[in-house]
């Protein structure tokens, strides 16, 4: 309430008291004119007051309004500027998140190029150790090298005085030596007449042994057709007494005719293909067979030495072998960087991979290398059925009685040369097979065995591979331990481990068959 306003209702409240009170009875008429006077007068007051404090009120009611009015348009221009503020705030904080976000990308970036960066540097370490190891062996080889070298002049400076020794006893080794010489002649003269006997002896065994096989066959063939004309023979007699005895079955009994002659036909057939089975194939015949299987496996490696890196590339031809129902491609190890080593580990390359390529530039990329049970030193390649079929390439079969024939055909992938060698089974090793091979063949022949050669039978089955010039290891079976990962997926912990492997299976196998 306002405070001009309280005044006058406390005036007015005190005059209406002192109207209540009577002094005295003379007074009272004065007091009611007085008070007649003073109402009226408080109520001509009270109408200017209440006009004035309305007055003052609206006033102040406008002053108010204005000012609202003036906060309302203030409150306005701060609401326009607080949503613009927002606006900004809300675009800074899209800006920000898109900050954000660039610098988790840029975070990720930098782990990855970390975890690159650790790689490297790993690899680093690793080349580093090699490298010092190289170094290592390089001094040690150094130093063996200055030995022989020092020993090689003590040697020389002792040949020396030796020379001058034998210098002094010239004449009477002169002597001898011409001696020796004619003698050495006579030998010879001896040796060539002993290898002419012996090839005539070969060839006539040849031809008997050729002879014996052509009436086994014949045999094999009478006999046959001796069975068979007993049989026919029987079946004839059976349809006459038949057809004597009951004429109404004539068809039936023509029917079983019809039947026992397709019987026949299919003895016949089987006959024949025993018969082509039973015949030994030329050493020709099997190379041809043999030559037009093979194929070329390309193995590329890198290595890095003192001199910066090298790449080597090893190219075999490998014949494919069909078994349980896969293709292999067998092939020795020995011309590669796979060959097992005895007396120091193998260096791993720093990458190695596989190509199989064949004519009309046909390619495929292998992508792991097997070890076998049946020898460490012959690895195998699995072939598609697609791949041989596009290239037409007849897979070799094993064979079921690798010993049938007494000789087998030896055929050099690398020059296509080829031989018929005698072999027979190693009862030490049920696995390897004994070269027969004379002295005078070994060495005088045109082909002598060495380690890499195929393996045939006579019948045109694949048998095995030479291991040396003595034996061969004959494949029963293809049975795989383990694998080398090879292309992106090779790593030199893996070469080690399955070089290491190869290594130790061959260290346990006696002298002659390594």
């Amino acid at each position: 309430m306002n405070k001009s306003i309280l005044i006058v209702v406390c005036d007015f409240l005190i005059i209406s008291i002192l109207s209540l009170v009577d002094f005295d009875s003379g007074k009272a008429e004065q007091a009611a004119q007085e008070e007649q006077i003073a109402v009226e007068a408080v109520e001509n007051f009270s109408d200017a007051q209440l006009v004035d404090l309305l007055k003052m009120s609206l006033d102040k009611e406008r002053e108010k309004r204005m000012e609202l009015d003036k906060d309302i348009s203030r409150l306005s221009e701060s609401v326009e500027s607080t949503k613009a503020q927002s606006e900004k705030r809300k675009k800074l904080l899209e800006a920000r998140e898109m900050e954000i976000s660039q610098l988790a990308k840029t975070k990720e970036s930098l782990e990855r190029e970390k975890e690159s960066i650790q790689k490297k540097a790993k690899d680093l370490e690793t080349r580093v150790t090699d490298i010092d190891r190289k170094n290592a062996l390089l001094n040690e080889e150094i130093i063996s090298a200055a030995k022989r070298l020092e020993k090689s002049n003590m040697e020389r400076v002792e040949l020396e005085r030796q020379l001058g020794d034998m210098r002094q006893t010239d004449t009477a080794s002169q002597a001898k030596l011409k001696l020796l010489q004619e003698e050495l002649k006579r030998n010879k003269d001896h040796l060539e007449s002993l290898k002419v006997e012996s090839e005539k002896l070969k060839d006539e065994n040849r031809a008997m042994e050729l002879e014996k096989q052509a009436l086994a066959t014949r045999l094999e063939v009478a006999s046959t057709k001796s069975q068979i004309y007993a049989e026919n023979l029987k079946r004839t007699q059976a349809l006459v007494d038949i057809e004597k005895a009951e004429k109404r079955t004539i068809q039936h009994h023509a029917n079983v005719l019809a039947e026992g002659v397709g019987e026949l036909a299919q003895s016949q057939e089987k006959i024949a293909k025993n018969v082509a089975q039973l015949r030994a194939k030329t050493a020709s015949e099997v190379f041809a067979d043999v030559k037009e299987n093979l194929i070329w496996i390309n193995i590329t490696s890198s290595s890095r030495g003192l001199f910066g890196s090298s790449v080597s590339n090893d190219e075999i031809r490998a014949p494919i072998v069909e078994f349980g129902g896969r293709l292999y491609a067998l092939f020795d190890s020995y011309p590669t960087v796979l060959r097992p080593m005895l007396n120091r580990p193998a260096i791993p390359p720093e990458t190695l991979s596989v190509s199989i390529i064949s004519e009309g530039n046909v390619k495929i990329t292998p992508n792991r290398i097997l070890a076998l049970k049946e020898d460490p030193r012959i690895l195998a390649v699995e072939i598609p059925h697609s791949f041989a079929s596009r290239i037409s390439k007849k897979p070799l079969k094993l064979s079921e009685n690798p010993y049938k024939f007494s000789e087998s055909v030896l055929v050099e992938p690398a020059r296509l040369y080829y031989g018929q060698v005698p072999f027979k089974v190693d009862f030490g090793y049920a696995d390897y097979a004994n070269m027969d091979v004379g002295l005078f063949e070994s060495l005088f022949g045109e082909f002598a065995p060495s380690e890499g050669d195929v393996m045939m039978s006579r019948g045109g089955e694949f048998l095995g591979f030479a291991v040396n010039s003595s034996y061969a290891v004959v494949f029963r079976n293809i049975t795989t331990l383990s694998e080398l990962k090879v292309g992106e997926g090779y790593t030199k912990v893996n070469f080690t481990l399955f070089m290491a492997s190869a290594a130790e299976r061959l260290r346990s196998y006696p002298i002659k068959l390594k």
